[in-house]
């Protein structure tokens, strides 16, 4: 049996990402989501998206969620 937080990272085809939390919610038009809440590994925090080098000023943290919707 595959864990939740394995078949998170398999459908958002993410490698190098540690899902902290999945929950379903419900919007006001009655519509089902799923949440998921993720961060990169502490190895590759610090990655440029582009080159894969490391890059310390590449991104902040902050303390807003961001939101990928597909």
């Amino acid at each position: 049996m595959v864990s939740a937080n394995t078949l998170c990272k398999k459908l958002l085809n993410v490698n190098h990402a540690v899902i902290e939390d999945a929950n379903f919610y419900d919007d006001q038009d009655g519509v089902c989501h799923l949440r998921i809440h993720a961060r990169t590994d502490k190895w590759h925090q610090d990655d440029c998206p582009f080159c894969h080098r490391r890059c310390h000023r590449y991104d902040q943290k902050s303390d807003q969620p961001r939101t990928w919707r597909s």
